[in-house]
């Protein structure tokens, strides 16, 4: 199998670092009702989260070879106390970027490409939580795999109302 980054941001990705624990929620309970996915869900889970979200500050990234080690991975970081920094021997890698971050420039398909070819994936995983644009539509040439249904961004639950003013 190839291994590929699985999650942005839960792998999961978020505006701000609270809610990357609730989209790796949210991810977590669709990889758990869907047993029987395969491989090849696997890569499409991959492409949706890279290619098919936009990136946003908060972040959560790891490389997965199959759905258990990827399911394994959210429930790590899922259970860890929120103000607790992800466990980087698990493979897991959040950060918070900066907006000049979120600015970097591409280092392009070659860059990316050479960095799978070597094997590099947990590197890919860390600089994109760094700030790295990845293309990741580079990793699926001509015939990228579809994209999955997954959770919509969550609401933050605030409400914010204005006072009815009492008429003059």
């Amino acid at each position: 199998a190839v291994k590929r980054p699985c999650a942005r941001g839960a792998g999961a990705c978020a505006s701000h670092d609270t809610n990357v624990r609730s989209r790796s929620r949210q991810l977590l309970d669709v990889l758990e009702a869907r047993p029987a996915w395969d491989g090849d869900a696997l890569t499409s889970l991959a492409f949706t989260l890279q290619v098919g979200r936009e990136p946003m500050a908060a972040r959560l990234a790891f490389a997965a070879t199959d759905l258990s080690t990827c399911r394994e991975r959210l429930r790590t970081f899922v259970s860890c106390e929120a103000q607790a920094p992800a466990p980087r021997a698990q493979g897991l890698f959040t950060a918070v970027l900066s907006e000049a971050a979120l600015q970097r420039a591409s280092p392009g398909e070659a860059a990316l490409l050479e960095r799978v070819a070597q094997g590099a994936h947990d590197d890919i995983a860390r600089e994109w939580t760094e700030g790295t644009p990845w293309p990741w539509a580079a990793l699926y040439g001509e015939h990228p795999p579809h994209r999955l249904a997954l959770p919509t961004y969550p609401f933050e639950g605030e409400r914010y109302w204005l006072d009815a003013a009492e008429p003059p």
